[in-house]
């Protein structure tokens, strides 16, 4: 397994880490085939976002994408309770398939606006990122909030700004990489103008 970070730019921690080359050659798989499925389910999502779609995967895949996620899951817990212990038994957490997992194929002026998810823990895992998107931002330093593409998660509110303290973590996604987060803390995505498509998944995890 890769490194892994626990990321605390504020008060709930962030998982950050980077998939295994083949997970992510056989998520890129499950999206093509997910996609030709077209089991959207955008309705109940916050996405603006005209594809988001159920992940199809058959029993192969999925049982090779729970073995793979395992650690990560583990890793985050194990982290969390370092942080702040709340006496979970790791054994019975769980992904929930009936909110997930889901695939957001993200097109040029669409993004996600600010939103949280339910559950315990909630995950995104970037199937497809491509370059370009990075190279907006790179091209347009001149911008206050060059974040074409990118995830910010915020938490507090603004009564909070300024005081000291820090509200927010912006992160331009790369292809491959994962976080796991508290699934309360509110996060939304940046739209970009390029004519390519970002390829991400969700899911959340309960406790049971």
């Amino acid at each position: 397994m890769k490194d892994f970070a626990i990321k605390r730019p504020f008060g709930p921690p962030i998982y950050f880490s980077t998939l295994e080359d083949s997970t992510i050659d056989m998520l890129q798989k499950v999206a093509v085939s997910t996609k030709e499925k077209n089991n959207n389910i955008g309705k109940a999502l916050a996405g603006n976002i005209a594809c988001q779609c159920e992940a199809i995967m058959d029993n192969l895949q999925r049982d090779t994408f729970f073995k793979d996620l395992q650690p990560h899951v583990y890793n985050t817990l194990r982290g969390f309770e370092e942080e702040t212990p709340t006496g979970l038994d790791l054994s019975n957490m769980k992904i929930s398939l009936g909110g997930g997992p889901w695939i957001n194929f993200q097109q040029a002026g669409e993004f996600n606006p600010y939103h949280s998810h339910s559950g315990y823990l909630s995950a995104v895992i970037y199937i497809n990122v491509p370059d370009v998107i990075q190279e907006e931002n790179n091209n347009n330093l001149t911008s206050n909030t060059p974040r074409a593409g990118m995830i910010e998660f915020i938490f507090g509110n603004e009564i909070a700004q300024g005081y000291c303290t820090k509200s927010n973590f912006v992160h331009q996604p790369k292809t491959g990489e994962i976080f796991i987060f508290p699934a309360g803390l509110k996060h939304l995505v940046y739209p970009f103008k390029s004519d390519v498509e970002r390829i991400s998944m969700s899911f959340n995890i309960y406790n049971s």
